[in-house]
């Protein structure tokens, strides 16, 4: 499943429950560990590389 955060992009592995994440124009964000994790994930890569 697919889903959108703000900027972002994040697929929902179901039978892992891991959702890799990107930023809308492409670069890698990283993996979050499952959904819940995703926005915490998304707000460090945001303070780290804020482009």
């Amino acid at each position: 499943m697919t889903d959108r955060y703000g900027d972002h992009c994040g697929i929902l592995y179901a039978d892992t429950g891991a959702v890799p994440v990107c930023a809308a124009l492409g670069p890698w964000v990283g993996l979050a560990a499952n959904p819940d994790t995703t926005a915490t994930l998304i707000e460090i890569h945001e303070r780290v590389d804020p482009r």
